[in-house]
């Protein structure tokens, strides 16, 4: 369970990132295509750092809630797998 919630925090983090680099990248093509040939950008698109750590705790928040469910329908499947093929289900071949 440990190793799972580490792993999802990473993937939460990378996540972020990603998603951050991404931003940053359309932001400045972005402006280049609105003010092709201008000297002047009257636009400072500075990314807001309330928005930022909005962004990183609902990201990391949503990742540790949502990861648990994915080993517990695992484990529930293979229980129920385990249910269904006891002796009574089994199948009688002809031969």
């Amino acid at each position: 369970m440990r190793q799972s919630l580490t792993e999802s925090l990473v993937l939460a983090i990378a996540g972020g990132l990603a998603g951050l680099a991404s931003a940053a990248f359309a932001q400045r093509a972005l402006l280049a295509m609105v003010f092709r040939g201008s000297d002047y950008v009257p636009i400072a698109a500075e990314p807001d750092r309330a928005m930022l750590a909005f962004s990183l705790r609902f990201s990391v928040l949503i990742r540790l809630a949502h990861r648990p469910a994915g080993p517990w329908r695992v484990n529930s499947a293979i229980q129920r797998r385990r249910r269904s093929s006891g002796p009574s289900s089994r199948r009688i071949e002809a031969g």
